[in-house]
């Protein structure tokens, strides 16, 4: 697989993450997808945003250059001035879930994408829940996932799934019009969280005024994010 790594959160009185040892499945390749959980508010806020954001050849120049950093740094913030512990934060209902990022090969995408029910199958199995949420760029779109390519994955043909981002989005900055990024989830709970049409892609490039060429520096994806509410 590209790379897919469980992460499990548990939200109690004091907010904590835990980030397992051994992952259910291998990280491998470069790490190209920033997966970001940002909290709005202060601490004690109502509501969690989950979001996902491949960002390309993610490193000390692109996080030193103006342009690009201070673009990023805004998109993990929010608008709204929200507050994040390094990449990973938490302030959201007491409850549990699993968050699965998952950056798919190209032109492995389909079978990636449907390993993710064996993924899910696994946690069950360990963790004794199903409230279960994956995001990243799954090139789930175009040419790496068609049409015909669908009744084939069990994460998508399943009732038990809900695909938050549709194929109609498009979560590319260049000329292309594809829905890559994508966010899933299942559990009865989770889903009671969800903040209704909440789910969404990111435009940063529209959100900043920039051209083409400024977004396409940051990354050729946009962000795609959801958020929780409290119950």
């Amino acid at each position: 697989m590209g790379w897919c790594d469980p992460l499990q959160v548990r939200a109690h009185a004091r907010p904590c993450l835990s980030l397992y040892d051994r992952p259910l499945r291998a990280m491998g390749g470069p790490l190209t997808l920033l997966a970001a959980l940002w909290a709005l508010g202060a601490a004690g806020a109502q509501a969690l945003r989950i979001g996902a954001f491949n960002i390309q050849s993610f490193g000390d120049s692109k996080v030193s250059d103006p342009g690009c950093g201070g673009v990023i740094a805004q998109v993990r913030l929010g608008a709204r001035g929200g507050v994040a512990a390094g990449l990973l934060g938490l302030i959201c209902a007491a409850m549990e879930l699993v968050l699965i990022p998952l950056h798919a090969a190209p032109h492995q995408a389909v079978a990636e994408i449907d390993a993710l029910y064996d993924v899910y199958l696994d946690v069950i199995d360990k963790w004794g829940t199903d409230d279960i949420l994956f995001l990243g760029d799954f090139n789930a779109d175009c040419k790496y996932v068609r049409a015909q390519d669908w009744p084939a994955i069990r994460l998508r043909s399943s009732e038990v799934f809900k695909w938050l981002i549709p194929d109609s989005a498009d979560t590319t900055v260049g000329n292309s019009d594809c829905a890559y990024d994508r966010i899933v989830v299942c559990g009865s709970r989770l889903r009671k969280s969800l903040k209704h049409q909440s789910a969404t892609v990111h435009d940063f490039q529209e959100e900043f005024g920039l051209d083409q060429t400024q977004a396409l520096a940051i990354s050729d994806h946009f962000p795609v994010e959801v958020t929780l509410k409290s119950h």
